[in-house]
């Protein structure tokens, strides 16, 4: 009977130690499941901004950015925990870390083609981006294969081990109160960045002004990481598109007013008026670099240059993604695109009555554009009629295969789309040409049809800047054949030939290339870009004023003498007034010898420092007021 007593103490013993243990163990799995779903979310911002090098390299900025993603770790996690199904719980916690991490993925895939993170709006232009897959290849080596898994497997480890939900008032209360301290968080670490003051000239270095514009993308996630990165610019992009705050304030309409009233007013010049009457073809020639222009590569287009007036100090700016159309926008309205946000679909609404084909179909011309891509790609079949434009002609409704619709040569060979393009003058055409884009290995079926065409590019070893030179001589092709018809059927005499660039040729993976070929043909600035206009019997010049791509539309209307659009941003190449210049996102410009990169001055020929200041100032607030003007929908206001 004793030893039966001993035995039924021992066993309590060993009962109590199992359910104490079993009780901690719960405990200690529950407070380790509850701290690995909150780290979880840290480690997705921290990686994103380690692999793309940006993680600590500003120091100012790498407490706000650890706080935010604090913040937004704590909202996150306590909202999945604070579901009292554990089930349910786990869903909502497996949707929003793994769309946290392919988001934070795909940035990173941006940035190591581009340099550069996607803004939320830029997904808008996801279409394009079957172009760019043989690329991505290039980044899919095993270190960025074992960073997925690794994203991946994170995520699997937090839904397996995902706590029991403790109910209780009190629980819940504690989960309520870190989201709250989180959403106060986020709200209070903008504070952090100080303020900064509309009057100083060097407001491009404050992390106040940057986090307030969001106009350099890199920047922007050095100072946020990339939960509050994309929540910012997504309330951004929500304002641009009027759906959040008002998009018409009267504070704005003044300034704006202020702005152009302070500038000088555009006085006709010697080439006022000079090509008054005639057709005009303009073409943006997709990735033509002006370094590619050689008698030996691009006979037409080199011919055309050389006997028409050149501009030897073009530059096309990058803004965002979706560079085309961009460069689009602004040389067809004499308007920057926002730099955070898209022009192709935020701006659909918006009348521009001084955009190009409006000035020439006012002054009495038929207008239509024409290009490779479908009506809905860029939303172009309506922007291009808030343009000005009658008709969008998109090769696929045309006859022909595929890979014949994407060589340059197809719309002058084309009988309907040409006889279209004469069918009434005067006439404005607007092409944008195709041939020249990536990719740039043997798996696209352009490269090969362009290497059997000119198979002088095909000797050897292949490489990428021969593919770009097969690619480019399409699209010379195209300017030969127009001109072979063009003066076959009589209409040369009385056409002008308009030709801009729409970006450098980026997508060369070999920056080092670029860089050489760049500086060969004379510029270290990569986003130097050819712009020519020809007509037969125009006097040959060059004019090495600095210009950008907003100064397209003002300087065409100067030399056709239609109304002078006096209230956009670019203005006329041959204005004496107007000293030249080129603005890019984030403070960088450049006007003749003095180039400034995002407020720092890089080379200086002759400036003075008040000049320097005085430049800065203006870029800064030309950026807020262009701003205004597509945020108010300025155009539509009389006065």
């Amino acid at each position: 009977m004793l030893f039966r007593g001993e035995d039924r103490k021992m066993e309590r013993k060993k009962s109590l130690k199992a359910h104490l243990d079993a009780k901690w163990f719960r405990v200690f799995a529950g407070v380790a499941g509850h701290l690995f779903v909150f780290a979880s979310f840290v480690v997705v911002d921290f990686w994103i901004r380690y692999v793309t090098r940006s993680f600590g390299r500003y120091e100012r900025g790498g407490l706000t950015a650890n706080l935010f993603t604090v913040c937004w770790s704590l909202i996150f996690s306590s909202a999945a925990l604070a579901i009292p199904h554990r089930t349910w719980g786990r869903v909502v916690y497996g949707v929003l870390y793994y769309i946290s991490a392919v988001f934070a993925i795909v940035q990173d895939v941006y940035y190591q083609l581009m340099g550069s993170f996607l803004y939320f709006s830029d997904f808008l232009y996801a279409g394009e981006g079957s172009d760019y897959l043989s690329y991505v290849t290039r980044i899919l080596d095993l270190r960025f294969a074992a960073h997925i898994a690794a994203l991946i497997l994170l995520g699997a480890v937090g839904i397996l081990i995902f706590p029991r939900p403790v109910r209780g008032k009190l629980q819940l209360g504690v989960k309520g109160g870190l989201l709250v301290l989180g959403a106060a968080g986020i709200c209070l670490t903008p504070r952090l960045y100080g303020t900064y003051s509309d009057e100083s000239w060097d407001s491009y270095n404050s992390l106040a002004f940057e986090y307030d514009k969001f106009i350099n993308s890199t920047e922007d996630m050095e100072i946020t990481g990339v939960y509050q990165y994309a929540f910012k610019n997504l309330i951004l992009s929500l304002e641009h598109a009027g759906i959040l705050g008002g998009r018409e304030t009267d504070a704005k309409l003044r300034a704006i007013d202020g702005y152009f009233d302070e500038r000088p007013a555009h006085s006709d010049n010697d080439m006022t008026g000079l090509l008054a009457g005639k057709n005009v073809i303009v073409v943006m020639m997709e990735s033509l670099d002006d370094w590619l222009i050689t008698p030996e590569d691009t006979p037409a287009i080199c011919w055309l240059r050389e006997n028409g007036i050149s501009f030897t100090q073009m530059f096309t700016p990058e803004y965002a993604s979706g560079y085309t159309f961009n460069t689009e926008f602004a040389s067809q309205v004499g308007v920057y695109p926002y730099t955070n946000s898209n022009a192709a679909y935020g701006l659909a609404g918006n009348y521009f009555p001084c955009a190009l084909a409006n000035l020439f179909a006012g002054a009495g011309y038929r207008t239509g554009s024409y290009h490779r891509s479908n009506p809905d790609f860029y939303n172009r079949s309506i922007m291009h009629a808030a343009f000005g434009y009658e008709t969008y002609h998109g090769f696929y409704a045309y006859a022909g295969p595929e890979v014949t619709r994407e060589n340059d040569r197809f719309l002058p060979e084309c009988d309907e789309l040409y006889e279209d393009m004469i069918s009434a003058e005067p006439f404005l055409d607007f092409v944008i040409t195709y041939s020249p884009h990536l990719p740039y290995d043997d798996t696209d079926p352009l490269t090969r049809e362009a290497l059997e065409l000119h198979p002088e590019y095909a000797g050897g070893e292949v490489t990428e800047l021969d593919i770009l030179k097969a690619k480019v001589r399409l699209t010379d092709d195209m300017f030969a054949e127009l001109l072979r018809r063009l003066e076959e059927d009589g209409v040369l005499d009385d056409t002008v030939i308009v030709a801009f660039a729409d970006h450098y040729a980026y997508a060369l993976s070999d920056e080092d290339l670029l860089l050489e070929e760049s500086v060969r043909a004379g510029s270290s600035i990569l986003q130097r870009t050819p712009f020519f206009i020809w007509c037969k019997g125009l006097e040959a010049m060059e004019v090495d004023k600095t210009v950008g791509s907003v100064d397209i539309t003002p300087t065409l209307a100067n030399l056709f003498g239609l109304p002078f659009p006096e209230r956009v941003m670019g203005r006329d190449a041959f204005d004496p007034a107007y000293e030249g210049y080129a603005i890019f996102p984030g403070g960088t410009w450049i006007s003749g010898g003095t180039y400034v990169e995002e407020g720092q001055v890089r080379w200086n020929d002759g400036l003075s420092a008040q000049d320097l200041r005085r430049m800065d100032t203006y870029v800064r607030r030309t950026y807020e007021i262009n701003d205004y003007v597509l945020d108010t929908d300025y155009y539509r206001h009389p006065g």
